[in-house]
């Protein structure tokens, strides 16, 4: 016959051990969820996260809170990259990478101006670069306007270095960045297009 006394230590070794025991299960189900967590995580940042092969520069954003003032600054200095760090054997190249950042409704619109520019570089022989300076990042607006040295080669002949400034338009569809512009500006008012001859004599 068990005595009273083993009888209440049975007791409490037993319900000792229930409490381990839903300790145990708890930091499992504990450890189980932060997993699943951190898995999800991954899934999501591994759906949002599309590189291009420079290795850094995605074309998502915040659907509610749009880009960055940084993130529009990376991404207008990638711009510039794409469109004025050209020769007449990278512009095509660059050209198809950029047509990435563009709607599929603007294809025909930039591949004009991939050909365009492609025939003038190998007509001259040219090579150009353009070192940002200065940024003039304007994230409510998906627009930045970059300022600073553009170097051209003309058949091996370097032309004097000029201080030139640049806008950069995006549009946001959801949480996917789209470039939809980028003209030379003025230096002054770093949004508004600068007129070329070319433009004035369309005009007249």
């Amino acid at each position: 016959m068990t005595s009273p006394i083993a009888a209440k230590n049975t007791i409490a070794d037993t319900k000792s051990w229930l409490s381990v025991s839903l300790l145990v299960n708890a930091a499992q189900a504990l450890a189980i969820i932060v997993l699943l967590f951190m898995f999800m995580s991954a899934r999501k940042a591994e759906k949002i996260v599309q590189q291009t092969p420079d290795g850094d520069r995605s074309r998502w954003i915040s659907e509610s809170s749009g880009p960055s003032r940084q993130k529009i600054i990376d991404t207008g200095f990638f711009m510039s990259s794409l469109t004025l760090d050209v020769s007449p054997g990278s512009v095509k190249t660059k050209g198809e990478l950029l047509k990435t950042w563009i709607p599929a409704s603007g294809w025909d619109v930039m591949n004009r101006k991939i050909q365009k520019a492609s025939l003038a570089l190998e007509r001259i022989g040219g090579v150009q670069s353009f070192n940002p300076l200065f940024a003039t990042p304007d994230p409510e607006r998906l627009r930045i306007a970059l300022t600073g040295e553009f170097r051209q080669w003309v058949n091996g002949v370097p032309i004097p270095t000029e201080t030139r400034t640049y806008a950069y338009i995006f549009t946001q569809d959801g949480s996917r960045l789209y470039l939809a512009d980028w003209f030379e500006s003025s230096k002054d008012k770093p949004f508004e297009k600068l007129k070329t001859e070319n433009d004035e004599t369309a005009g007249k």
